[in-house]
């Protein structure tokens, strides 16, 4: 679940193709990201598939691309990022 509150702003650093999915690594200011984790990129909710200290990765399906706004991303993008809300 997420807030609607944007916390962050990341930039697409690339985007990689293949015929089963898009590959996008952008940079971050977060620090403690968890591989598997759901974070908004300009509200598209994504996984997170692999993260280095100051960047992480998410891959994008063909269904994604297809019905939401992330078929328009481009490398050096600034984006809107909102991490999940953490349960307590």
């Amino acid at each position: 679940m997420f807030t609607g509150i944007i916390n962050h702003c990341g930039k697409i650093e690339s985007i990689k193709h293949d015929k089963q999915s898009t590959q996008l690594e952008i940079a971050c200011q977060f620090s403690d990201v968890v591989i598997g984790e759901s974070i908004a990129v300009n509200g598209i909710c994504l996984t997170v598939v692999d993260f280095q200290e100051g960047h992480f990765t998410c891959e994008l399906s063909s269904e994604t691309l297809r019905v939401t706004t992330a078929n328009h991303f481009y490398q050096n993008q600034m984006v809107n990022l909102e991490r999940a809300l953490q349960m307590k």
